[in-house]
């Protein structure tokens, strides 16, 4: 679409932000310092997204309050905090996010980083 910018973030521990001291499994990146809040990984994960929206408001300051997110998953839950706490983002498409009916997620037969949570 003409005029349109679109950006795939990278989330610290993940793909191109990879680190060696954050696993990559999602098993166990959700659990990265998940009993310190201030340093959980998934708060940081919804700062990267701010950052990504911060650079292209930089780029393209015209596009401040008209940006949208979408997110599955991991992305869907960073996603949710990430549009929750950010006025620049106006609207959003998330599916199966993270942070759901927490009692229910943990009753559920699951896989991944879902089955990380459910195990810790």
């Amino acid at each position: 679409m003409k005029e349109t910018a679109l950006l795939f973030p990278c989330c610290r521990g993940l793909s191109l932000s990879a680190d060696p001291a954050i696993s990559q499994n999602p098993s166990w990146h959700v659990l990265h310092d998940i009993d310190k809040r201030d340093s959980y990984i998934i708060g940081g994960c919804v700062e990267d997204i701010w950052l990504a929206v911060s650079t292209l408001v930089e780029l393209y300051p015209w596009l401040s309050g008209h940006i949208g997110y979408s997110g599955i998953s991991f992305g869907g839950g960073v996603g949710a905090m990430a549009i929750a706490y950010d006025p620049r983002i106006d609207r959003g498409h998330l599916a199966l996010p993270s942070f759901g009916d927490q009692p229910l997620r943990l009753r559920l037969p699951s896989v991944g980083s879902a089955e990380g949570v459910q195990e810790y």
